[in-house]
């Protein structure tokens, strides 16, 4: 009966997915939390709805299973997300992405916007650009420019060995995170 449950449970959030949500439309949720440095989630509702930062990988958390511990930095790229949205920013946006889901029509696609001083900035940027998260090397629908502007962003934080980039190849030549090699 669990599976059964769940899978309906699945569902149901697909059509409501499908319902409420428009590629390319801006959700403004009363309240959104953050799951790990890359995802967060809102409820409306009696739903809960995820988001997957579009463009980036953070380090995995490694929350669900006991037998895992989190990945380095893990947890500095979530506080960090934490910190924008609840602690420096004065509100925040999310701007669905075109595909509006992933690919297992499990969590919308996103980019959040944090409104610093009066200016929306792209919170994915911010973690880039402070080694906390790396480009998504599957990036599907970031247009040219911003793949490029990803990149340097990564760049500059590897030159600088912020985050992520201080741990000698943790993050391989394809931009996937070397599992073993997780000294910090």
């Amino acid at each position: 009966m669990g599976k059964r449950h769940s899978k309906n449970k699945k569902k149901i959030r697909r059509t409501l997915m499908k319902e409420n949500f428009k590629p390319l439309h801006t959700v403004v949720p009363q309240s959104i939390t953050v799951v790990d440095g890359d995802t967060v989630k809102f409820r409306m509702g009696e739903h809960t709805f995820y988001v997957q930062l579009i463009g980036i990988d953070a380090p995995a958390l490694n929350s669900g299973n006991i037998h895992k511990s989190p990945e380095p930095f893990s947890i500095e790229a979530k506080e960090r997300l934490d910190q924008l949205l609840f602690h420096q920013a004065i509100d925040w946006k999310i701007g669905l992405h075109k595909k509006l889901t992933d690919s297992t029509k499990e969590r919308l696609l996103g980019t959040i916007y944090v409104n610093l001083d009066g200016e929306y900035v792209n919170a994915s940027h911010i973690l880039l650009s402070e080694g906390l998260a790396v480009p998504y090397k599957g990036r599907p629908g970031l247009t040219k420019e911003e793949r490029v502007e990803y990149d340097l962003l990564a760049f500059e934080a590897q030159r600088r060995q912020l985050g992520v980039y201080s741990i000698p190849g943790y993050v391989k030549e394809n931009g996937k995170y070397n599992k073993n090699n997780r000294a910090v």
